[in-house]
Parts: structure tokens; C-alpha cells; sequence
């Protein structure tokens, strides 16, 4: 009996590795996707002109690019029981889905939808997305009158002149690299935030649960950021009003970067770094040394934290 059993499990054995085999020979074939023969690519001609567009997906890639031929379409990358569909009234664009695929077909799908929007490069209105899952990239080419982003799981990456952007990410990172705008407004539960070569005439505004944020050569009137978990680092970057800082824990970097007046709120974090001008230093921790520069000039650095160093210095 115990031979008898030992043969069985031996031949269960043999056949697991077979289908193993089988297996990785069919994802190596089909570029180690599954559920690809359930996807096709379809098409949708934007004959009209376009100014505002609104985007409701599930789980798409939105990607935007110029039309070389000047010739506006949606390309759509989708299950065949995930059909999407554009609508087009008084220059204002809809794209939405209609979700028809059964509970089984999500079982060891890895491929991912796609939407791929073509549009001349130009000025344009209002753009609203809301998603589930996706990441959503919008270049230089096109410069919108707003930008609303909400988004549950995906990386959002934005570049060019936007006036008005507002994101909000459950998990995902943010980038905005190369931005001019005029209020900037962003909000992640778990989620890095990158914030590079921005130019705002307005307010910068940053809130994120878990997540660091980098702030590079950027300016604006005021900056604000507000967070639980996580570091900042701002370097390069000037405020030619506030910094308001709020972090329960990570620990927060100035290099060669300043404001008018500098105020921080903190429960654990070492505050350090360099400044550009002369500050008035109103210090308050429980644990922790302080090293900053004495001075009678400048505007207010206030700094409240229960556990951490404070060192900063200035250079001019």
C-alpha cells in the first residue's frame, strides 16, 4: 500500500511540473499575459471639435498624445465584454465603459486596458477623470483650463502649462515635471509625490497619509503641505509667501530653499537643512538639540516638535 501511494504521488508530482512547464511556455508565448485572445483594439474618429472632456473608466491606462495628422480619435485597448464608448455634444467629449464581463474572466487576467487619446496640440477647457485602477499620463502638448483627478489605485504624470490641477489618489504616485499653473492641489493616501521645474503664481498645496515628498526648483505664493507618515525634501524652491508644514512623522530637508515665513508642526522628525535669507527662530521641542542661526532680522521660523532635531543655516 505504502509503494501504491508513493507511485500516486510521485506521478501527481510529475504531472504539477508538466503543466508548470506548459504553462510558462504559454506566458513566454503571449508575452507573459494572460487573457490576451479576450482583448482587441478599436477605434473612435473625433471629428468635432473638442474643448471639454470628462473620462469615466475602470481599469484603463489613459495616456494622451498629439495627432501628427491633426486628426482627433480614441483608441481603446478592451475586453470584448468591456466595451467602451465616446460621446461627443457642444464640443464636450464623454468616455465611459460598460462593464459586461462575468466574475471569471477577471481570474488570472494580468492584461491591462488601455486608452489612448489623440488630440492637436493646443488649448483646451475643463478635464475631469475618475478611475479605479490606471495610470494616467497627460504631456506638454496640451494645456488645459482644469485638470480633475480622481483616482483609486495608479501613477498620475503631468507636464506643460495647467492652470488649475487638482488629483486625488487612494494608492499611486504623483509627478509633475515642467508644470506652469496657477493653483496646484494634491492628495494621496499611499502615495509619493515629486514635484519638479513648477512654476505657480498661486498656492501649492500637498496632503498624503504615507508617502515622501520632493518639492525641486519650484515656486509659488504659498506652500502647504500636510502628512502622517513620510519625508520632505525641498530643494532649489521658493514661496514668496508661506510654508505651512504639518508631518506626524518623517523627517523634513531645506536645501537653498526659503519663504517670507516658514511655520512647522511636527511629532517625530529631524528638521535641517539651508536657507536663503535671515529668519527669526521661535523653537519648541521636548526631545532633541537645536542649532540655528541667532538672528534679530528676517521673517518668523516656527517650529514646533515633540521628538527631533532642528539645525538649520542660512546661505545667501
Amino acid at each position: 500500500m505504502e509503494k501504491g501511494m508513493k507511485s500516486v504521488f510521485i506521478l501527481a508530482l510529475l504531472l504539477i511540473i508538466v503543466g508548470a512547464i506548459i504553462l510558462i511556455l504559454a506566458l513566454s508565448a503571449n508575452d507573459w499575459r494572460l487573457g490576451t485572445s479576450n482583448y482587441e483594439t478599436t477605434e473612435f474618429e473625433i471629428n468635432d471639435t473638442v474643448q471639454d472632456i470628462s473620462i469615466s473608466a475602470n481599469t484603463d491606462d489613459i495616456v494622451f498624445l498629439r495627432a501628427e495628422d491633426g486628426k482627433g480619435k480614441v483608441v481603446f485597448y478592451e475586453h470584448k465584454n468591456e466595451r467602451h464608448y465616446v460621446k461627443i455634444l457642444n464640443g464636450k467629449v464623454n468616455i465611459g465603459v460598460k462593464n459586461e464581463k462575468k466574475w471569471w474572466e477577471n481570474m488570472f487576467n494580468t492584461v491591462s486596458p488601455k486608452m489612448t487619446i489623440y488630440l492637436p496640440a493646443g488649448e483646451y477647457g475643463a478635464l475631469k477623470i475618475e478611475s479605479d485602477t490606471g495610470d494616467i499620463s497627460i504631456p506638454s502638448d496640451f494645456s488645459f483650463e482644469s485638470i480633475n483627478i480622481a483616482l483609486s489605485t495608479g501613477d498620475t504624470s503631468i507636464s506643460g502649462t495647467q492652470k488649475i490641477i487638482k488629483i486625488s489618489v487612494s494608492t499611486g504616485d504623483v509627478s509633475l515635471d515642467g508644470v506652469i499653473s496657477s493653483s496646484i492641489d494634491l492628495s494621496a493616501s499611499t502615495g509619493d509625490m515629486k514635484i519638479k521645474n513648477v512654476n505657480c503664481e498661486g498656492d501649492i498645496a500637498t496632503s498624503v497619509s504615507t508617502g515622501d515628498i520632493e518639492i525641486i526648483d519650484t515656486s509659488c505664493h504659498n506652500f502647504t503641505s500636510k502628512g502622517s507618515t513620510g519625508e520632505l525634501d525641498i530643494s532649489g524652491s521658493v514661496a514668496s509667501g508661506v510654508f505651512t508644514i504639518e508631518r506626524s512623522t518623517g523627517d523634513i530637508t531645506f536645501n537653498r530653499s526659503d519663504a517670507s515665513e516658514i511655520y512647522i508642526t511636527a511629532s517625530t522628525a529631524d528638521i535641517e537643512g539651508t536657507l536663503l535669507s535671515d529668519k527669526i527662530f521661535i523653537i519648541s521641542t521636548d526631545t532633541g538639540s537645536v542649532k540655528v542661526p541667532e538672528s534679530t532680522t528676517g521673517g518668523k521660523f516656527k517650529c514646533e516638535t515633540s521628538t527631533g532635531d532642528v539645525k538649520i543655516s542660512i546661505v545667501k
